[in-house]
């Protein structure tokens, strides 16, 4: 038999919430594994590391996150399906405080998907910064505010900014 579990609004933004919370309780394992250069440790399988590398300018090996998922990639499409449902909560609430609780998850969870390297996670995210602007749900300043977010977080993750340059060849290889 199927059962409604979602009946209400409050019950769906309440279930939003979990998810956005466990994401990014996830994602801040991530980080605390990238920062701390702790990666022989997997943290009871919560925070796993790829075995691929990705080199940096300055020759630099850096090792993919993998979380959860234990696939570099997946954890990334799975992080950025966090993000708009983050910055949803965001925009729905009131209170400065909870504001600035989904805008710190916000960061969190794009940091960890930013660890993972992913090119198709960060092609996904500039698809959700699109379409937020064609639904005119963020004011300028937000919008300004994520794009220096995200500028800070490709010059705070070494080689993550070169992963991205390599998007151009890409296209360049299939016009």
């Amino acid at each position: 038999a199927l059962y409604i579990v979602i009946w209400n609004r409050a019950i769906l933004r309440q279930t939003i919430a979990v998810i956005v919370l466990v994401s990014t309780a996830l994602s801040a394992l991530s980080v605390f594994q990238w920062l701390t250069r702790s990666y022989d440790q997997n943290y009871f399988g919560f925070a796993q590391v790829s075995n691929a590398l990705v080199g940096d300018a300055a020759g630099n090996q850096q090792p993919r996150i993998a979380g959860s998922i234990g696939e570099k990639n997946r954890y990334a499409q799975v992080l950025a399906v966090c993000i708009p449902l983050s910055l949803s909560l965001g925009w729905n609430t009131t209170g400065k405080r909870a504001k600035r609780l989904w805008g710190a998850c916000t960061l969190l969870i794009l940091t960890a998907t930013a660890l993972t390297y992913s090119r198709g996670a960060a092609v996904s995210m500039v698809a959700i910064l699109l379409v937020t602007l064609w639904m005119r749900r963020a004011r300028i300043r937000q919008i300004l505010a994520g794009v220096a977010a995200i500028v800070l977080l490709i010059l705070a993750v070494p080689g993550y900014g070169d992963r991205l340059a390599s998007l151009e060849t890409i296209g360049g290889a299939t016009a």
